[in-house]
C-alpha cells in the first residue's frame, strides 16, 4: 500500500508510521501525494488556549493547521483517486467535535469542521470507488491511545466494507453513513 500521512511528528503520526512500516507500506512524501492508495489525515496540535487566552491569530492558526490542511490534502488526494477509480481517505477527528473540553477552542472548532468535511466527502465520493472514513479518538487520557487509533485507521483504509464509517473510540461503536 502506498500511504501518505499528513503529520508524522505527533504521537499518532509516529504510531501510524511505525505500524505502516511494519506492515510493508510505502510511505510517501507530500510531493507524491497523488500516487497514494491511502491518505490518512492525522494532524494533532492541541494547545491549551481557552476563550480568554486565545487570540484571533491562535484560533485561526489552529483551524488552518487542522481543518484547512485536511481540506486541501483530501481534495488533492480525492482528485487523483477519482482519476484511478480507487483509494481511501481516512480523517482523524476528535471527540471534541461533540464534547469540547474548553481547553482549545480552535481545535474543537476545527474538529467539528473535519466531521462535516468527512460527511461532504462521503456524499461527493459515493459510488466512485474512492472511500472516506472518519475516526474520532476519545480525548480522555485513558482512552486516547495512538496505537489503537493507528490500528483502526489502517484497518478501515484497507477494508472496502468500511466505506463512509464514523468510528468513535470513546463509545466503542461505529455507524455507517
Amino acid at each position: 500500500m502506498k500511504l501518505f500521512l499528513s503529520d508524522r511528528t505527533n504521537p499518532l503520526g509516529q504510531a501510524l508510521e511505525q505500524l505502516a512500516l511494519s506492515r510493508g507500506c510505502e510511505l510517501l512524501a507530500e510531493d507524491s501525494l497523488e500516487e497514494a492508495d491511502t491518505v490518512i489525515l492525522c494532524a494533532r496540535r492541541a494547545q491549551s488556549l481557552t476563550l480568554e487566552d486565545a487570540t484571533a491569530e491562535h484560533f485561526l492558526a489552529s483551524v488552518d493547521y487542522h481543518l484547512k490542511t485536511a481540506y486541501f490534502l483530501s481534495r488533492r488526494a480525492a482528485q487523483a483517486m477519482l482519476a484511478r477509480g480507487s483509494g481511501s481517505i481516512v480523517l482523524i477527528g476528535s471527540g471534541d467535535a461533540d464534547k469540547p473540553n474548553g481547553r482549545d477552542i480552535g481545535f474543537s472548532a476545527a474538529m467539528g469542521g473535519i466531521r462535516l468535511l468527512f460527511r461532504d466527502l462521503c456524499i461527493y465520493l459515493s459510488g466512485t470507488g474512492v472511500r472516506a472514513n472518519l475516526i474520532e479518538p476519545a480525548e480522555a487520557a485513558d482512552t486516547d491511545d495512538p496505537q489503537h487509533t493507528a490500528q483502526l485507521a489502517l484497518s478501515v483504509a484497507g477494508n472496502p466494507l468500511f466505506c463512509g464509517c464514523e468510528i468513535r473510540t470513546d463509545a466503542a461503536h461505529f455507524h455507517q453513513k
